[in-house]
């Protein structure tokens, strides 16, 4: 009942600490799986689970946000500058996911060359530190 906790929470930001080998990637995959609009269906995953059987209110959260998901897992370099081209191609593989948005009229100019050069990999580490306007 994870996500149903979540749609639930009016917080901004969750904090899901574990301990080690506790299930975070798992409980963050799930999440995913659920929140994100993707043209495959992925309702079977949720087939027979307590969320399945709950209020519509949690059904119509099913599939239908863009979902940012990195991790950082991989990241085994022994120097900063290595590390730091592995977190540049992890964001900008991450950019390329949804880079239907350049299409629409979301962003205004100035996000879509910000994107164009963050898909690109042509940014300082400055301008990752840059955050979305509320």
């Amino acid at each position: 009942m994870l996500i149903q906790e979540i749609i639930d929470s009016d917080a901004e930001v969750v904090l899901l600490p574990r301990p080690r080998r506790f299930g975070k990637s798992f409980n963050l995959s799930m999440l995913r799986y659920f929140f994100e609009k993707i043209d495959e269906d992925r309702s079977y995953l949720f087939e027979g689970l307590e969320i399945e059987k709950v209020e519509e209110k949690f059904q119509n959260h099913f599939g239908i946000n863009p979902v940012i998901f990195l991790t950082f897992k991989d990241i085994k370099e022994q120097n900063w500058a290595g590390a730091l081209a592995k977190i540049k191609k992890i964001i900008s593989e991450e950019y390329k996911r949804h880079e239907y948005l350049l299409a629409g009229d979301f962003l205004d100019k100035y996000e879509k060359e910000r994107f164009i050069k963050t898909l690109s990999m042509e940014v300082d580490v400055i301008f990752y530190e840059w955050r979305f306007k509320r």
